[in-house]
């Protein structure tokens, strides 16, 4: 029995065990960038930055997927 069952659904895997390795790989990074941020006050002036990057990449893929 293969262990995928179309084409589709092996890159649907694989591309979510990448983006899992990319988070855990930068464990050892995160609490010294969230401690220089805190240290420059710059929590929200982030969080702001990643929600507005956030909503600019969900339009821009939804436009995209409009377009087929």
């Amino acid at each position: 029995m293969p262990l995928f069952t179309s084409r589709r659904e092996r890159r649907l895997w694989l591309t979510s065990l990448a983006v899992v390795a990319a988070i855990y790989s930068t464990l050892g990074l995160a609490g010294k960038l969230a401690a220089f941020m805190r240290e420059h006050q710059l929590m929200t002036p982030a969080f702001f930055l990643m929600m507005f990057l956030t909503v600019g990449a969900g339009a821009v893929a939804r436009r995209l997927g409009d377009r087929q």
